[in-house]
């Protein structure tokens, strides 16, 4: 007799002795379930399609208790609200006309195995995380349950990773998982770790995938509520756990006294189409940014159309060049080395936030077409990105449309954010890439892995510090060559007029 038959005997005694003998006569097998897919998706049609944005209110709201139980199947936690007004609430995206979904509940879903990109090392947690909410015109989750689409499962897949700080509720809960090994165990988190919903789900719920699938508790196959359609919401941002705490989920035991993490349970996987959610602010995140050289700010159909910057080389726009000499450009402080750097997916460019530690070491521009107008100090770096790039800057058809700006503010305004008001209160370093096979100009510095964790606006990484960073890492050996110009600094609706060179 094979494992997974032995299982289904074991769960169908636990199931008669949880809820009696009489159920013996209308269930005598097992059914089974459509079920849910499982991120990365293997040949299912995707479609994309435009929501409202998701709305969770209340989701910030603390709850008075946090309860872990071992309900024979998976890890259930109970976040206890002092009254049902203050509990959280999913509403719009693929529920709108549906009505407002109430939270329910939260679960470890266990999967059969993990994509190997999402291990580390021998570190694997094939898991999911479930929020359960149902529709509040049923009045409960029960009374929800048997109805089709009247319950909504938000799902988030786990990624094992040691050099980002894992998501905010596993440092709270890890130390209590040790209590609830065994079946119908749990014990309630001290009141002073508060959580909220919030602690628990992504930076952003823009980005997800919605279909109709089943209910996937081992409890659903043997009591019919499988049978009835649930609005899935598989989240496109992962979580993070730390490789240390995924010991204590490895001891999670069933009913049976077999591992929680690793589950027999069969699912046929739902039909139809899945759907992709398009950004919900599409519209106006899109950033489409007018350049109309040497044309003044207007309004334009509700729009402001700014100068912008040139892009080089220049052959295409129509500008007239001047030779003049310049003071060499003076950078002071550029050797000096970085205490810090985050990369920040800000929506519309990856930024580099930088700290020195010491006011007095960060580097200072001046000279050049600068002179006379004081001292700018350093403020940040990011990545401009532009519509093309020409040809033979490419290689085999490897393109990379960007620039990178390296900004500056007028020590004379005290600060980035009085600067930026002024006119030439900035001045921006901009320089292009040339795609070329070797060593890159600062490149090696930024492992694909820390990247792949910042895809997603809003989402941030701290950039390891193994090696010695400088502001000079970030330039081209001379700063003797360049154009310049004045023009608006090329972030959306931020029409300020900046010195570029």
């Amino acid at each position: 007799m094979d494992v997974k038959c032995v299982r289904d005997i074991i769960l169908f005694f636990a199931f008669l002795g949880i809820f009696g003998l009489n159920v013996v006569a209308l269930q005598l097998e097992r059914i089974h379930c459509d079920g849910k897919h499982t991120l990365p998706f293997q040949n299912v049609p995707i479609k994309e399609r435009l929501y409202y944005p998701l709305l969770c209110q209340r989701c910030n709201e603390s709850s008075q208790q946090v309860i872990l139980t071992n309900d024979g199947d998976v890890l259930v936690i109970d976040l206890i609200y002092d009254n049902v007004e203050n509990t959280p609430t999913l509403s719009n995206g693929p529920l709108r006309g549906k009505g407002i979904y109430r939270f329910q509940k939260i679960a470890f879903n266990w999967l059969e195995k993990s994509p190997e990109e999402w291990d580390f090392n021998n570190f694997t947690f094939p898991a999911e995380l479930h929020v359960y909410f149902y529709n509040t015109k049923y009045g409960n989750y029960e009374r929800a349950l048997p109805q089709h689409e009247a319950v909504a499962i938000m799902s988030m897949r786990f990624r094992v990773r040691p050099h980002v700080p894992s998501t905010g509720f596993l440092s709270v809960i890890n130390d209590f998982v040790a209590q609830v090994t065994t079946w119908k165990t749990n014990v309630t988190i001290p009141t002073e770790k508060r959580l909220s919903l919030e602690d628990f789900l992504p930076q952003s719920l823009n980005y997800y995938y919605t279909y109709t699938g089943s209910n996937i508790t081992v409890w659903a196959q043997w009591d019919k509520t499988c049978l009835t359609k649930i609005i899935w919401i598989d989240m496109e941002v992962p979580l993070k756990i730390h490789p240390n705490q995924v010991h204590g989920y490895e001891k999670l035991l069933t009913y049976s006294g077999m591992k929680q993490m690793y589950p027999l349970k069969e699912y046929y996987g739902p039909k139809g189409v899945i759907y992709r959610s398009l950004n919900p602010d599409k519209g106006n995140a899109f950033y489409e940014i007018f350049w109309s050289t040497g044309v003044k700010a207007a309004i334009t159909s509700g729009r402001v159309v700014c100068a912008g910057k040139h892009i080089i080389p220049y052959d295409e726009v129509e500008v007239q060049i001047e030779n003049k000499t310049f003071s060499p450009l003076l950078c002071e402080n550029c050797d000096e080395h970085m205490q810090s750097i985050t990369l920040v997916n800000n929506g519309e460019h990856l930024v580099f936030n930088i700290s020195y530690g010491d006011t007095n070491k960060i580097p200072t521009l001046s000279n050049g077409p600068l002179r006379g107008k004081g001292k700018y100090r350093f403020q940040g770096i990011h990545f401009n990105w532009i519509y093309k790039t020409p040809d033979d800057w490419s290689w085999n058809d490897v393109k990379f449309p960007a620039e990178l700006h390296i900004t500056f503010y007028n020590m004379k305004y005290g600060n980035f954010e009085a600067a930026v008001n002024a006119n030439e209160g900035l001045a921006i370093l901009s320089i292009i890439f040339h795609v070329r096979k070797g060593e890159s100009t600062f490149m090696p510095s930024i492992k694909k892995e820390i990247l792949s964790e910042i895809i997603y606006y809003p989402s941030n990484n701290s950039l390891p510090m193994a090696e010695a960073i400088k502001l000079s890492d970030f330039l081209p050996r001379s700063l003797d060559d360049y154009h310049t110009y004045t023009g608006t600094m090329t972030l959306h609706n931020k029409p300020w007029v900046s010195t570029y060179f």
